[in-house]
């Protein structure tokens, strides 16, 4: 799977998840989203450096947890604050929301199997 493929995927999976929790929400954060992307070679270069950040961060966690929910977490919120912003960080519920998305997720063997082959590809396993 190509990681900036996945990125893009997991996106919409966030985009549907906020929309099903609240329509208001989601169409503020899709708004911000919107204007936030840039066009031209700005925009093919920021999905390598939110690949490079993941990587770097997944790196960082213990052999066993590079591929886990640990893993997975890391993916989701730096996916998260990419697609909808930084201040989503100061949201209160966004952890809360980042962890139900990173259970949907596992929960689904497909979407679970893909996204621990992104996260080994990411973590350079």
């Amino acid at each position: 799977m190509d990681p900036v493929k996945g990125i893009n995927q997991v996106a919409q999976i966030l985009r549907q998840k906020l929309s099903e929790r609240s329509p208001e929400i989601s169409k503020d954060l899709s708004a911000a989203s919107s204007s936030m992307h840039t066009s031209g070679s700005a925009a093919k270069a920021e999905p390598e450096k939110i690949k490079r950040k993941i990587g770097d961060r997944i790196k960082a966690l213990s052999v066993e947890d590079r591929c886990g929910p640990k893993a997975a977490q890391i993916f989701v919120e730096v996916v998260m604050t990419w697609e909808f912003g930084e201040n989503l960080l100061h949201d209160p519920a966004f952890t809360e929301l980042s962890r139900d998305v990173v259970k949907s997720m596992t929960d689904n063997p497909k979407i679970w199997s893909k996204l621990k082959m992104l996260l080994a590809e990411l973590g350079g396993d």
